[in-house]
């Protein structure tokens, strides 16, 4: 708390679990003296104002970001429902059915929990996921009243924890572009990140920002469902405290104790174990399994522990290690392929480390781990599992021999990064339609994607898609387009999707493409009315009628959103031009010629890209 004096050691402290249950006991009796508002439970009249009740590990409505907090443990469930400390500890100063706030500030000991080796929240995910947004985080820095670019900074500075008191507080979800503010009770186990000065600010099953209720002189009523061991008489308001805080004292939730954490101390959240895995004690040396636990160790005995294992193709490899807290040095680890070096680095005591690598099609194998130094007692395990690019549980090769073939409609989703440096796919393509493509790089993701179009070996498109970002883009196709599409994915390491669909042309109100040249013209059997599109690749649309009168003229409308004017030509029977013109986005324009009746007329369209209408009739 603020004055106390940081542990020499660099380490949390530990207390007795009697010290949990005075500590708690001390927040309930410094907060119990406090009446800050009024709170019904139930129905009350129209001019109250409504609290909204929010149990452990709910997100609530339209969240900033997706949770960054561990899913709540057994533990933490246990030590949330368990609720305050006994009525003896703490008065209840009902009145006429209303129950009473309570007030402390956030430097009471105890007033927050979590684990000792583990943190409550992720606060890089939570700058990663508003990065990704800047109109959300725009609206987030506003609550908090820092600047967009400060985000990093000041979450860094914050220290997770988990609520130890029912908490109200002003909770702020994200809609329609703006932050919306939302009167709330946490219970008691949510996951908070803590300011300097023991406020909670960020609520991290959701990543809203939050701020301490003011304006509490009114009566409240309770919406939602209670828990079980709520009390509308031990909800605390947690004001700044006097001074900034060194270092929090939390009670541990798993074992009722009390421990110290340095303010700012975001200690890594531990992996969740693979239900399916098994701890199994490992030969000196030797080839391992894969998805198994080993355990391992070097000593100045044994400085040296090396392990095979087979990867195949296409594979993405999860490596954990964690080191004994008994260990009395770090162990480093160094993972090879062929010799070659993939990755390196170092687990200290009573640490976890998760790393992830993706594999190429193509580059499976006998992959070696090698552990020095401790000496250090350890597990280890090597996670492996098939990438499933395209649905089709394999890696998209990089080369048009190893591409994988997918059809439009349904969404394509893959992987890219580390060694796996592309990922190819083809499409066969439909001539004469609209290809439309949609891409998506999805939030999880540490990287942009690169997506490229190709036909006949020659980009038609090409955009690198950020973090959580869409991109839409469309072409149009001429009749000569029946060909393959490929659609090459790089850069990452990226978790993406893209869609491809071929919408039909309508020329001249006929299904499909009019076509580009003299010997294909479309034959118009009305003249009135008649759309169609132009542009991309689709570079003409010819037309033939015969002509009903002497006196004739084309009407021509381009539609506003078009890109560019398309140009018209009427052809005579002998291939001369009758007429020919310009027509500009957003205008009509009427061309007269003379024509003879019952003989063949040509409509060239060229140029766009634009969608027009035109009539053939009378002056």
């Amino acid at each position: 708390m603020a004055g106390a004096p940081p542990n020499a050691s660099g380490g949390p402290k530990r207390s007795t679990a009697r010290r949990a249950i005075v500590a708690v006991v001390a927040v309930m009796a410094v907060v119990a003296g406090g009446l800050v508002a009024f709170a019904v439970f139930g129905k009350d009249s129209a001019s109250a104002s409504e609290v909204s009740l929010e149990a452990l590990g709910t997100a609530g409505p339209n969240p900033y970001t997706a949770s960054v907090a561990p899913k709540p443990s057994a533990s933490l469930a246990d030590f949330a429902e368990k609720g305050a400390p006994a009525a003896a500890a703490v008065p209840k100063l009902a009145a006429a059915g209303k129950s009473k706030y309570r007030t402390a500030p956030g430097s009471v000991a105890a007033i927050y929990g979590g684990t000792l080796d583990e943190s409550s929240c992720d606060g890089s995910q939570l700058v990663s996921f508003l990065e990704a947004e800047p109109e959300k985080a725009s609206a987030w820095a506003s609550i908090i009243e820092i600047e967009p670019a400060d985000i990093p900074t000041y979450v860094a500075g914050l220290t997770p924890a988990n609520l130890a008191v029912d908490t109200r507080v002003i909770n702020f979800s994200f809609a329609s572009g703006a932050s919306v503010p939302r009167h709330a009770v946490l219970q008691r186990g949510n996951a908070v990140m803590v300011d300097a000065r023991g406020v909670p600010r960020v609520n991290c099953y959701s990543g809203n920002p939050m701020k301490e209720p003011t304006d509490l002189d009114r009566e409240e009523a309770f919406t939602g469902s209670p828990w079980p061991a709520f009390d509308a008489g031990t909800v605390v308001v947690i004001r700044p405290a006097a001074q900034p805080i060194e270092e929090f004292e939390l009670v541990d939730v798993e074992t009722g104790e009390v421990f110290t954490r340095p303010a700012g101390d975001s200690v890594v959240p531990k992996a969740e174990p693979k239900d399916d895995t098994t701890t199994v004690e490992v030969a000196p040396a030797g080839p391992i399994k894969a998805n198994k636990i080993y355990k391992g160790d070097v000593s100045p005995a044994k400085p040296q522990s090396r392990y095979t294992i087979e990867v195949p193709d296409g594979a993405v490899i999860t490596l954990r290690i964690a080191n004994s807290r008994a260990s009395k040095a770090g162990v480093n680890a160094v993972f090879t392929v062929a010799g070659v070096r993939i990755d390196g680095f170092r687990v200290n005591p009573n640490a976890e480390e998760e790393r992830q690598y993706l594999r190429s099609s193509s580059d499976g194998g006998e992959h070696e781990l090698v552990f020095t130094e401790g000496p250090a007692a350890f597990e280890f395990e090597v996670g492996i599992e098939i990438q499933d690019d395209g649905g089709q549980k394999k890696d998209a090769g990089d080369a048009a021999a190893s591409a994988l073939a997918v059809t439009a409609g349904p969404a394509i989703t893959g992987r890219i990064g580390d060694n796996d440096r592309m990922d190819r796919y083809t499409v066969k393509l439909q001539p004469g339609t609209e290809l439309r493509l949609t891409t998506h790089t999805e939030r999880t993701s540490t990287a942009a994607a690169y997506f490229q179009l190709q036909i006949s070996g020659r980009n038609v498109y090409n955009e690198r898609v950020g973090i959580g970002g869409n991109e839409k883009f469309a072409v149009l196709l001429g009749p000569q387009d029946d060909d393959i599409l490929d659609i090459l994915v790089s850069e990452g390491p990226s978790k993406y999707s893209f869609t491809i669909e071929f919408v039909a042309q309508r020329d001249g109100g006929q299904p499909g493409d009019a076509g580009n040249a003299l010997a294909e013209p479309r034959v118009l059997t009305s003249l009135s009315d008649l759309s169609g599109t132009i542009g991309d690749r689709d570079d003409a649309d010819f037309y033939v009628f015969t002509a009903p009168a002497a006196e004739l003229q084309l009407k021509v409308s381009t539609a506003a959103a078009s890109g560019a004017a398309p140009y018209f030509v009427v052809q005579g029977p002998n291939g001369a031009n009758e007429i020919n013109g310009r027509v500009a986005p957003g205008a009509t324009q009427s061309f007269p010629f003379k024509a003879l009746v019952g003989q063949q007329y040509r409509i060239i369209v060229r140029e766009g890209p634009a969608s027009y209408v035109f009539s053939v009739g009378g002056p």
